[in-house]
């Protein structure tokens, strides 16, 4: 269905959206579970990691996306998934 789908395509074509944002969710969770663990802004290689372990549960969905648009959205999304993360960890902090 999505063959040669862009990412943005996706978001008006199918699901009104909703397989937009659940891989940006997906993205978005891995990412902070990097940061938890390291308590840094994950690297080059973790993030390719990252999209890897997400693009398998893309295909597992049966979202038909290619893996180099996912790999783009993800390095376009890393500082503004590190500034959520060091938010909620600043939150936390403070409590």
């Amino acid at each position: 269905r999505f063959i040669d789908s862009r990412y943005n395509q996706l978001f008006r074509i199918a699901d009104g959206g909703r397989q937009i944002e659940k891989i940006s969710a997906w993205l978005k969770s891995e990412f902070f579970k990097i940061a938890d663990e390291k308590q840094r802004k994950p690297t080059k290689s973790e993030i390719d990691r990252i999209t890897e372990k997400v693009y398998e549960k893309i295909e597992e969905a049966q979202i038909w996306i290619p893996y180099y648009e996912v790999r783009r959205y993800m390095s376009s999304k890393q500082t503004r998934f590190w500034n959520q993360w060091l938010k909620q960890k600043n939150e936390h902090d403070s409590e």
